[in-house]
């Protein structure tokens, strides 16, 4: 947000309820794993969340239609991984009951 100052530019409504969504939803997506404290661990997980997320980008990038690949792509894969993280949501449900 601070780098619109220098550039003399206001943000637009859009980059203001960005940052409100991703910040709620990464709330919401760390409360549900249980904590990682083992620090190799850790630098796994960061370090496969990296190339994951340069994996994701350059195939974004390198396609040359943009979102209607990655559209194509990550519906199937939501509808893949889904069910998933649902029955883990019911687990903890459970458990905490």
């Amino acid at each position: 947000m601070l780098a619109w100052i220098p550039r003399r530019q206001r943000p637009g409504a859009g980059a203001l309820f960005n940052i409100f969504v991703i910040g709620l939803s990464m709330d919401a997506a760390l409360a549900l794993p249980p904590e990682i404290t083992g620090l190799p661990l850790r630098l796994g997980l960061m370090t496969a969340g990296v190339v994951l997320t340069a994996m994701g980008g350059a195939a974004y990038i390198g396609a040359g239609m943009g979102a209607v690949v990655f559209a194509v792509g990550i519906g199937p894969l939501i509808q893949i991984f889904l069910p998933w993280f649902l029955a883990l949501g019911r687990d903890r449900v459970q458990a905490r009951a």
